[in-house]
């Protein structure tokens, strides 16, 4: 394929000579609004026939081998220079098993245009491309896209349309017709479907079949790729026709990746079961197809389970790491208050004015004799309003065996005192926490 603004293209090995039964295809596409020129800047060295029918090369007005011939070249002549009327050439050189020569040097030059008349008139009305290995050609296709396009299929005049199928080298392709009615049978000028096999001349040998009577048999091509032509003129353009081509080995098939579809056809495991009928005696590729959709369908809902317990099981992971990361940190904040206020409550401790009294209880009166330990307390001399504040004082050890609550609040404390022999005290250990606790206070005798 050649899409640069000008080149140069030959025969296979020039300026040495081409070897027997060679041939080559050539397609140039130019861009919108521009034409094709080609040239020859040496003569040609092939071999001579009348009408080149052996060694030639042929350059048409289009992009298929049908499309309007431009000129047919052999011999030792110097072509002249010529021109496309649009923006597509198809050029195709081809060699026999007689006499060879070195071939031909060609160039060629994209050249725009504004002449209003330059359009794609050579061209089919439309061209589908088909890679897949079995699919559907129908006349509804046709129908469809001219209703888009808003042109009616009724109209006057010819239409053209082209399916090119394009497999890889080791298929070759069968059509099989499930439809074919054509409105004007027998009249090939009419109506017609052509199939081509390789390539898309209008010579007979690459012309396989045309279709322009009242039934279409099934054919097999040899090669990989094929042409669809449909051509038809007035009440012709309302022909309907649907056309299976499936891609195919010969036989013996390989069991690992063909099935016998017929004696000598194999086809893909994958053409199996896929709601298109492409063996010809019999439909054996659509055949024991619900046990095979269900095998196919569990297959499916596994891997669909298995990948829903993938996520399932990331979104879990995801979610206790979170959880994780959330009680680490609200751990840490809770160690950091908890340090905080252990340094809080130390230095309210070095703060904190106090007597000590290592025998005799600080408060008389106010409890039985304490057991054991070392006793601090501090009281503070009553206001004349009756309210007195108390900051801390401390003690150890237990009253009368039983614990002494504990409070860890170390707030400084307002109360009122209803009279002088009650004090309010806050009672604290050296390794206890504090609390406040309201004494009776006999003065000593």
């Amino acid at each position: 394929m050649y899409e640069e603004m000008s080149g140069n293209f030959s025969s296979p090995y020039y300026p040495s000579a081409y070897i027997e039964n060679d041939e080559e295809e050539y397609l140039f596409i130019a861009p919108e609004n521009h034409i094709i020129q080609f040239s020859f800047p040496t003569p040609l060295d092939m071999e001579y026939s009348d009408n080149c029918k052996f060694d030639r090369l042929e350059i048409r007005d289009g992009r298929f081998g049908f499309s309007p011939l431009l000129g047919r070249f052999c011999g030792s002549g110097r072509p002249r220079s010529f021109r496309t009327t649009g923006r597509y050439a198809w050029a195709y050189f081809l060699a026999d098993t007689m006499i060879h020569g070195n071939g031909f040097h060609a160039f060629y030059e994209f050249i725009e245009t504004d002449d209003q008349s330059v359009s794609e008139l050579q061209e089919p009305d439309c061209v589908f491309s088909l890679y897949e290995k079995d699919g559907i050609i129908s006349s509804s296709e046709v129908h469809t896209l001219y209703n888009m396009t808003g042109f009616p299929i009724e109209a006057d005049g010819e239409l053209e349309c082209v399916w090119e199928i394009f497999l890889p080298d080791f298929y070759k392709i069968l059509f099989k017709f499930d439809v074919f009615n054509l409105r004007r049978p027998h009249s090939c000028t009419d109506n017609s479907i052509t199939l081509y096999e390789r390539v898309s001349s209008d010579d007979i040998s690459y012309q396989r079949v045309q279709y322009c009577s009242t039934s279409a048999p099934y054919v097999a091509m040899i090669t990989n790729l094929a042409y669809v032509r449909f051509k038809a003129k007035g009440v012709g353009r309302r022909s309907s026709f649907r056309i299976i081509y499936t891609a195919y080995r010969d036989a013996p098939c390989n069991e690992t990746l063909t099935f016998p579809c017929d004696d000598e056809i194999c086809l893909d495991k994958e053409l199996a079961c896929n709601g298109i009928v492409d063996c010809l005696k019999l439909p054996r590729d659509e055949q024991n197809c619900d046990a095979a959709q269900s095998k196919h369908f569990f297959e499916k809902v596994d891997t669909m389970l298995g990948c829903m317990i993938g996520v399932i099981s990331v979104v879990i992971v995801i979610t206790l790491c979170f959880v994780c990361r959330h009680s680490v940190l609200k751990t840490r904040k809770k160690a950091v208050l908890r340090e905080k206020e252990r340094k809080t409550n130390e230095q309210n401790f070095r703060n904190t004015s106090f007597l000590m009294d290592t025998d005799e209880d600080p408060i008389p009166g106010s409890r039985s004799r304490h057991q054991q330990g070392d006793y601090f307390a501090l009281t503070s001399n009553p206001v004349s309003n009756g309210i007195q504040t108390v900051q801390s004082a401390f003690t150890y050890e237990t009253m009368n065996g039983d614990p002494i609550p504990r409070d860890n609040n170390l707030t400084t404390m307002k109360k009122k005192i209803p009279n002088k022999s009650t004090h309010q005290v806050q009672l604290h250990g050296s390794d206890k926490p504090p609390r406040y606790e309201t004494l009776t206070y006999e003065p000593p005798i």
